[in-house]
């Protein structure tokens, strides 16, 4: 899988509210410098990623500092001919707990996935708080 943890610069960071976009399929956190900090799925060509569940969202509610940031890679192997899935999960940790993103990308076996930061996300409209799914 080709990708960057850069879910890593949560780190230290004091998260105000943890956010997602179904229109954008981004997950998105505004920050105590008023700064939002959102990533998207994205993959090459051949290969389609996506966020397939967030577990414990609540450990990411109020205004909680982010301890540590941790990612577990599972290359899922082929299911067939030229049909992998790749999972990874980011653990934020706060005071209050741990949330876990997990990723997948579904690709033909030589391409990859990674979670995109973005900076354009400030104007998204329909920025929901984010819960588990």
């Amino acid at each position: 899988m080709s990708h960057e943890n850069n879910f890593q610069l949560l780190k230290g960071q004091t998260i105000v509210r943890a956010m997602h976009s179904k229109s954008e399929d981004a997950i998105g956190f505004e920050l105590a410098s008023e700064q939002i900090m959102a990533w998207t799925p994205e993959g090459d060509c051949c290969a389609y990623a996506y966020f397939q569940h967030v577990n414990n969202p609540d450990a990411l509610r109020g205004l909680v500092r982010s301890v540590d940031v941790g990612e577990t890679d599972y290359d899922g192997g082929e299911r067939g001919e030229g049909d992998h899935t790749d999972t990874w999960i980011t653990t934020i940790s706060t005071g209050h707990g741990s949330c876990q993103i997990e990723m997948r990308c579904e690709h033909n076996g030589y391409y990859g996935g990674w979670a995109q930061l973005v900076t354009h996300m400030h104007h998204v409209d329909d920025w929901q708080p984010l819960v588990e799914f």
